[in-house]
């Protein structure tokens, strides 16, 4: 009789201690799946997604900088091409102190603008690498490589074709310009006495010369640069804003594909 008891009572146990010892640990696992998604997708997001997306608004700033120094470089000279008109003109100022600073300016603004365009276009290149190794980290990570790798081959293409261009077009402008003498140049803008007087010929004619063939393509070069930098930025734009989209959708699908939350949510 107590053996039959005893058969009773562990029965019982069985079939009401199973089930809950069971539902525990598949409750502990799926809580403990579901902790582990979320900090995985704050991990993704704090580590990988969010400087991403700085890296990619630091360099897009750093190319719109570029460009404007290119235009700033180019407006500089259309304005010194003018100043330069007016004398021939007779129409510009007496060379006073004041108007030899202000000569003297637009050279410095010359030199300041080119100063910065270098200074740019190093710290541009540095950001476009760093932010290119971002891209592998991340795209590593989420399991995005090979979406990566294809929007990445056609900016490739599309950054050469505009490579291409500026390459050209600076072959052309050192083509148009390898005859300027500086000295002569510098001499000729500063002629002693005023702005107007045709005393030193030689200078004049020199600069005349320099003015009508060789001022304009430069404006035209760094105006077209300008452009071409644009153009580049626009590129690395797009490319962002797509594999962003696929970064995205994959960190989204990755906490709906999460069968605890697709069970309780």
């Amino acid at each position: 009789m107590s053996t039959s008891i005893n058969d009773s009572i562990w029965k019982t146990l069985l079939t009401t201690i199973t089930p809950l010892c069971l539902g525990t640990l598949i409750f502990g696992m799926m809580l403990e799946s579901y902790k582990n998604e979320l900090n995985f997708r704050g991990d993704i997001m704090k580590d990988y997604y969010s400087p991403l997306v700085n890296k990619q608004r630091e360099c897009i700033d750093i190319g719109d900088s570029l460009a404007k120094d290119y235009n700033s470089m180019a407006g500089n000279y259309v304005v010194m091409m003018n100043q330069y008109k007016l004398m021939l003109k007779g129409q510009s100022p007496r060379l006073t102190n004041e108007y030899k600073e202000y000569l003297v300016g637009l050279l410095k603004n010359a030199g300041d603008f080119s100063g910065n365009a270098d200074e740019h276009r190093n710290s541009l290149s540095k950001c476009r690498d760093e932010l290119h190794q971002t891209y592998i980290n991340v795209a590593l990570v989420t399991g995005t490589l090979d979406n990566f790798k294809g929007i990445d081959d056609d900016s490739k293409i599309r950054l050469e074709g505009i490579d291409i261009k500026g390459f050209e077009a600076k072959r052309k402008l050192n083509e148009s310009i390898k005859d300027i003498n500086l000295i002569q140049v510098i001499n000729s803008y500063f002629i002693a006495g005023d702005a107007g007087d045709k005393r030193n010929e030689e200078n004049d004619n020199y600069t005349d010369e320099l003015i009508t063939s060789k001022v304009q393509p430069l404006i035209e070069f760094f105006s077209f640069i300008a452009t071409l930098e644009k153009e580049k930025n626009q590129t690395y734009l797009t490319l962002s804003n797509k594999y962003n989209a696929i970064l995205e959708s994959e960190i989204s699908s990755r906490y709906k594909r999460n069968w605890f939350s697709r069970a309780f949510f």
